[in-house]
């Protein structure tokens, strides 16, 4: 039988292709992986960067719209105490007007006093803004249950929700909170929080990224980066500071592993708190101070 050289030399390329991919062909395939994952995860951050950005944006929006409803009303959305006849008060029946006092209370009349639960004037600020077209979306009134969304508003990093409260007589955004039931203090031990990442971002975009000072400041814990300082009074920042002197319920003591961290240089701090960048879980809720 005579074998012609062509039939011998296909046979042989046949043999080679069933071996396996070459290292130049798997090095190749590994690259474009890479490529892929790299691509995945700069997209990844590019997101949650413009989801900041947007977090931030609309802070500014809501301070112009409060600024727009004063300016409509002379009164603060949940304070105004004529809400009824401006038909504000959406599907609120009873106690749907405010006191007028310039705070926002939990329970109406009750002079200046803190908020520490979703009631009274705190929630009727949304459906008076909403009502009044102001609140960039539609919140209703609800006696009997909360949730964002439905009720408030969502941060747009998707970090839990936005409510308004007066720290110190100041107009206060509260980012990043989930409020889920109206009839617990959940503004004493509040819930929800973001990233530290995502709370730095925030602060630099509309203040000064410090932690603890500024317009934009964590109501969360602050831990310190030493062992030689356990209690509040070792530390070499007024306990009042620490206390954040008007967040009021939001104040907490020093805790370990939180959203922020005092800067610690040979054993002495100073003002200068640092948002706990290393940690990727969700530690932080902002009060942003309003600029209306």
């Amino acid at each position: 039988m005579k074998i012609h050289k062509k039939q011998f030399e296909n046979k042989g390329n046949l043999g080679r292709g069933n071996s396996g991919f070459t290292l130049v062909e798997l090095s190749i395939v590994l690259i474009i992986i890479g490529l892929i994952l790299g691509g995945i995860l700069v997209g990844q951050d590019l997101i949650r960067n413009a989801q900041v950005n947007a977090t931030a944006n609309q802070i500014q929006q809501l301070n112009a719209s409060v600024n727009a409803f004063r300016g409509k009303y002379n009164a603060l959305p949940g304070d105004i105490k004529r809400a009824t006849a401006f038909n504000l008060e959406g599907a609120c029946t009873t106690n749907c007007d405010g006191d007028g006092d310039g705070l926002l209370e939990d329970v109406l009349a009750t002079n200046g006093q803190i908020a520490l639960k979703w009631d009274g004037e705190v929630k009727l600020f949304w459906v008076h803004l909403s009502e009044a077209g102001l609140a960039g979306g539609s919140f209703a009134y609800d006696s009997s249950k909360v949730a964002v969304v439905q009720n408030y508003p969502q941060a747009k990093n998707k970090a839990n929700g936005i409510i308004a409260v007066t720290l110190g007589s100041v107009l206060h955004w509260i980012v990043g909170i989930n409020i889920a039931d109206v009839t617990t203090t959940e503004f004493t031990t509040p819930t929800g929080k973001m990233p530290p990442s995502d709370a730095f971002g925030i602060d630099t975009k509309i203040d000064n990224g410090n932690a603890l000072t500024g317009a934009t400041y964590s109501i969360e814990k602050i831990a310190v980066e030493t062992t030689k300082f356990t209690n509040v009074s070792d530390v070499p920042i007024s306990a009042s500071k620490i206390q954040r002197e008007d967040a009021g319920p939001f104040s907490n003591e020093l805790n370990s592993a939180d959203c922020s961290i005092v800067v610690v240089t040979g054993g002495t701090t100073s003002d200068d708190v640092e948002y706990n960048m290393a940690a990727d879980t969700n530690l932080c809720i902002l009060a942003v101070k309003s600029s209306t």
